[in-house]
Order: C-alpha cells, then structure tokens, then sequence
C-alpha cells in the first residue's frame, strides 16, 4: 500500500509540474502575441527601463492627436504609434533582429518625469530571470576564481624573486 500512495504522489508532482509549464507556456505566448497588438490596453508589460525623452520627442509626442501607422506590403504593422486621451504606444520591429522578447514603449503626456518606459511581457521576463541568474553566477564565480589565481600568482612570483629584476627575454620567434 505505501508503494502505491508514493506513485501516485509522484505522477501527481509529474502532473502538475506539466500542467503548470503548459499554463504558463499558454500564457508566454498570448502576453507576447497582445503586446505587439495595435489593439488593446496601451499601458501593457511590464516596465523594465526608463529614460528622460529629448525636448524634441516630447513635443512631437505631446503634439500627436491621431495615430501612426506604418504597415508593410502584408498589412502587419511593424511600427506604430498609437494614441489614446494621455497615453501613447510606440512600438517598432527593429530590421535585423526578430525576439521573441518583443518591446513597447509608453508614454503618459500627463506625467511631468518626460519619460518614455520600456515593457515588455511579465511572463517572458520570468522566464529568462533564472537563465540569467545562472549565466551572471558563472560570470562571477569564473571572475573572482581567476582574480584570485592571478592576484595569488603574482603575489607568490613577487615573494620569490625578492623584488628582483625579471630575467626573462622574448623569444623572436617568426609568425606561421
């Protein structure tokens, strides 16, 4: 009897963990496809960076009462600007990089920081946060072990020679 209630804990554990990445592999796709919509929310994403706009985007961007748009020959918008009462969407494909980690950038006219946020999609960001955490650990770990070899190596050879002038000279040898 307890071999059969450990098997079925552990196909449930399997069954959630499934059901679990499928929500949220349902939920990366339909927040990736609507924040590069025309339609919709314009305040979508999530934040990721902000910067002061120059004097003269904010007034070009103050100055806007209708949208642009600038279709392509299949009718997708591969940038557009959308305005609705204070808010703006900017969004623009960029030509030699295709992501699935699409961009937009909001604008609140009403706002008195004249910044432009850029978003992106909340579960795209989750998704790639444990990449990056692994990938900055290597980094560091690599860093501070060679660091540590270096500063310990050139520490040893300085204890050695005493301070002594190197004796070492360069071969000449000749490049293949």
């Amino acid at each position: 009897m307890q071999g059969s209630e450990k098997e079925i804990q552990n196909l449930l554990v399997i069954f959630f963990a499934v059901a679990g990445a499928f929500v949220f592999g349902v939920w990366f796709l339909v927040d990736t496809w609507r924040i590069r919509q025309f339609s919709g929310n314009i305040k979508r994403g999530q934040k990721i960076w902000s910067r002061e706009l120059p004097d003269n985007s904010w007034q070009y961007l103050l100055s806007l009462r209708q949208d642009v748009l600038h279709p392509v020959a299949n009718g997708r918008l591969n940038e557009f600007i959308r305005v609705q009462g204070n808010e703006i969407l900017v969004f623009s494909q960029p030509e030699k990089i295709h992501s699935t980690w699409l961009c937009v950038g909001f604008v609140n006219r009403e706002s008195p920081l004249r910044e432009i946020e850029y978003r992106m999609s909340l579960p795209g960001i989750i998704f790639l946060l444990p990449f990056t955490l692994f990938g900055v650990l290597i980094f560091l770990v690599s860093f501070i072990s060679y660091r540590k070899a270096i500063d310990s190596f050139i520490e040893r050879n300085l204890n050695e020679q005493n301070l002594k002038p190197s004796t070492f000279q360069p071969s000449n040898t000749e490049a293949l």
